[in-house]
């Protein structure tokens, strides 16, 4: 009864695993400058970081309902899974196609 007011932060802070997970994101751009990157799924759901990611040139593979698909990427590209991490058949495929892992 009566009325309710929500106030909400300007920012929030992250867990240490989603902290964790954007800070690997950002130094796999400065340790591969020059590689194609691509991201599993988005880092964290959070727009701005995921577009963040994009901005560092970094492909983010959504399943838009068909699954996700992998084949634009190539031996030698680094792989960047997101804060919830990956399947273990993600894990091998990656492994068999000679990528470079970043988790």
């Amino acid at each position: 009864q009566g009325d309710v007011t929500v106030r909400l932060a300007k920012s929030y802070g992250y867990c240490w695993g989603v902290e964790r997970a954007v800070r690997m994101a950002y130094e796999a751009r400065q340790a591969f400058p020059e590689a194609k990157l691509h991201m599993t799924n988005e880092i964290i759901h959070n727009p701005q970081v995921n577009q963040r990611m994009r901005e560092f040139d970094i492909n983010i593979i959504v399943d838009e309902g068909s699954g996700k698909d992998y084949s634009k990427i190539e031996s030698g590209d680094v792989v960047i899974f997101p804060a919830f991490g990956a399947t273990v058949q993600e894990l091998q495929f990656f492994r068999d196609k000679g990528v470079q892992m970043v988790d």
